[in-house]
């Protein structure tokens, strides 16, 4: 879950899905979308967009969180000005 609350700073969060406890927060992030579970080379990874928020689009890049949250991978895109927008990190 990565909600957005005007005026408020933006962060990735889990909530635990037996008594909605928080699990996973860390407010350091600039922003943070499309929070999901992916998995790379056959292991889990907790993933999210992380950037800049403009109206209707993003700027940023994908974080790759392995099964103990530490951050394992910052991907950037080189190849598009704009960056990689909010909608978009899926792994292929």
């Amino acid at each position: 879950m990565s909600p957005t609350i005007d005026g408020e700073a933006k962060s990735p969060m889990i909530f635990s899905s037996k008594d909605l406890s928080l699990v996973y927060a860390d407010p350091k992030w600039d922003g943070g979308s499309d929070t999901k579970l992916q998995f790379y080379d056959g292991k889990p990874y907790v993933t999210f967009w992380s950037g800049i928020d403009f109206q209707g689009h993003g700027s940023g890049g994908g974080v790759m969180l392995n099964s103990s949250y530490d951050k394992v991978y910052n991907i950037s895109v080189n190849s598009l000005a704009g960056g990689a927008d909010g909608h978009e990190f899926q792994l292929n």
